[in-house]
């Protein structure tokens, strides 16, 4: 289990850092809005102290290659849609961007707030009935 931010840096650079060999880990090659319900998976998890999702990285462990532009739009577009979609935003406690080997990644760090996580595709109560596509609101 990955515990620290330099831990997760260094599993990066050793090349070590497999998806399923590790529980509170997510690596992803690039963001997608739909990785929110990744987030509220991870954030979900009580057993966990915390977890990581890492976008930057393929399956394989691999750096994919993204410049520092990359990672500063990036970072601002996951930023909006956790603010505008996952509720509490309270679970993503640290996001950041970090070159390594010139190959940059943004990072998210995830705790479980005391409260169950949702992720909604329209946005933050966005009526008072809830988001009428997700069957758990009934």
């Amino acid at each position: 289990m990955i515990n620290t931010i330099e831990e997760l840096l260094q599993s990066i650079k050793d090349g070590t850092l497999i998806e399923c060999r590790h529980e509170n880990i997510e690596i992803k090659s690039s963001w997608q809005k739909d990785y929110g319900s990744k987030i509220s998976a991870l954030g979900n998890k009580k057993d966990l102290k915390q977890s990581w999702m890492i976008i930057g990285v393929d399956d394989d462990g691999k750096l994919v290659g993204h410049n520092a532009s990359w990672a500063k739009n990036t970072e601002e577009i996951i930023s909006q849609q956790i603010n505008a979609f996952l509720d509490p935003t309270q679970t993503c406690v640290a996001m950041g961007s970090y070159a390594i080997e010139g190959n940059n990644i943004c990072v998210i760090k995830i705790k479980n707030p005391g409260a169950v996580v949702n992720v909604s595709s329209l946005g933050r109560n966005p009526s008072p009935l809830g988001d009428p596509f997700r069957m758990t609101d009934r």
